[in-house]
């Protein structure tokens, strides 16, 4: 077979908000012959083919990309941390979030190693404060990915999400996955530090492994998917 004849699909240059799998044309694709693998943002079906890719980091618009590399450069521990939760997100994004951020003001409302704000701030105080803290809230915004929860792997925090087609994404990272928001508690918060915190999840810099963060991992697993592909088919 030629390689002309064989498609990687990488189907978004930027963060999308609509997902990949709901349209009875992107199963089409998925099951024809041609294509190889398809990479792509807010994944919303499970298909051997389909690679969930992260939505990544977004600054707001502005010459504020020193703003994040001063800031992750200077990476607090992990254990160092001390706030224990951190909310920051706007309630009128998705439906869900009014619900969710009562269910959290209720909970945490008068814990005091837990911040919720639901003031905006500049976007270097909403960092520092992500620098912070041992978890960060990141619930489902437009699309089911949230680029709260990549700033929150990058400053080495956890996030917690929700359940979705996006967990392959998250096998090799830090992140606390559940079903429903109930299940987040103080004492569920320090049970998953217990179970999945242990000196070999860790670098030499106190961070919390996060081998599928970076760009050079993702060019990697496209590459080498074409390449193999080459090698074995073609």
């Amino acid at each position: 077979m030629e390689n002309s004849e064989t498609l990687n699909i990488l189907s978004e240059k930027f963060p999308s908000d609509y997902g990949v799998g709901h349209q009875p044309w992107h199963q089409k694709y998925l099951n024809d012959s041609k294509v190889i693998k398809w990479f792509a943002q807010n994944t919303l079906y499970s298909h051997p083919k389909l690679i969930p890719l992260p939505l990544g980091v977004v600054p707001p618009k502005g010459n504020v990309h020193s703003t994040l590399y001063d800031l992750a450069r200077n990476v607090t521990p992990y254990y160092n941390k001390t706030q224990l939760l951190y909310l920051n997100f706007s309630p009128n994004t998705n439906k869900d979030r009014i619900k969710t951020l009562e269910y959290f003001e209720k909970t945490f409302g008068n814990n005091t190693l837990v911040k919720i704000s639901q003031q905006r701030t500049s976007w270097k105080e909403y960092l520092e404060n992500i620098k912070k803290s041992q978890f960060v809230l990141s619930p489902p915004g437009n699309g089911i990915d949230c680029i709260r929860t990549w700033e929150a792997i990058i400053f080495g925090s956890i996030p917690i999400v929700k359940e979705s087609f996006l967990q392959p994404l998250y096998d090799k990272l830090p992140v606390m996955v559940v079903k429903n928001w109930s299940e987040v508690t103080e004492e569920s918060l320090k049970r998953f530090q217990q179970e999945n915190l242990n000196i070999n999840n860790f670098s030499k810099d106190g961070l919390p492994w996060r081998p599928s963060i970076w760009l050079r991992y993702w060019i990697k697993e496209i590459v080498g998917t074409k390449l193999n592909y080459i090698k074995n088919y073609c």
